[in-house]
């Protein structure tokens, strides 16, 4: 099929160098000479040269395509095995951080429990301590009390042992003024 010069527009001319272009619309020189000069003359056979150039430029271009393609799946299959390493590392990431928050919950449920037993002990041991205060003033009003017993009772022997020593002496001057009262009868003669 043949282009005419009216119908192509100015992105198709703008391919070929000014004057490249023939009387049917067709490319002339779009080769450097040397090219030209290694084509054979028949047309048959510079078709089968262009189809030759343009199976090896597939070929060339299939090959590269490929490469590329092995290398996008070894980049995938990197990419994958990456993922998976990043995949179970969050798992395993999570399992942590659950095992975390769990302990942090049990932390903090426990730091509750042992300030409710602290503020508990704490007021166990302000009545303890109120209960030792009030035993230490019962125990000094006892020994107040039993040191006040005991001297009274130590006056009470006291007076009692004073009490049986007036008697004693009593009995012992009225003893003595006997025997002297007897004596000096018995010295004048005199008995009693």
């Amino acid at each position: 099929m043949f282009v005419s010069h009216d119908k192509m527009d100015d992105g198709f001319l703008e391919q070929f160098p000014i004057g490249a272009i023939n009387h049917m619309g067709l490319p002339e020189r779009t080769l450097p000479k040397e090219m030209i000069q290694v084509l054979p003359s028949d047309h048959y056979a510079q078709l089968e040269v262009a189809h030759h150039i343009s199976c090896y430029a597939f070929a060339n271009k299939v090959k590269a395509m490929e490469a590329e393609n092995q290398q996008l799946k070894q980049a995938l299959t990197q990419k994958t095995s990456q993922v998976k390493t990043l995949e179970s590392r969050l798992t395993s990431t999570q399992l942590d951080l659950q095992e975390s928050q769990e302990k942090a919950r049990t932390s903090e449920e426990q730091v509750y429990r042992l300030s409710n037993e602290k503020a508990a002990l704490i007021n166990t041991v302000r009545k303890l301590n109120r209960d030792v205060a009030k035993l230490d003033n019962f125990k000094r009003n006892l020994l107040n009390s039993l040191q006040a017993d005991e001297e009274v009772r130590m006056i009470d022997e006291a007076e009692t042992t004073l009490s049986s020593i007036d008697n004693a002496s009593d009995r012992l001057v009225q003893s003595v003024l006997k025997h002297a009262h007897q004596s000096g009868n018995y010295a004048s003669g005199e008995f009693l």
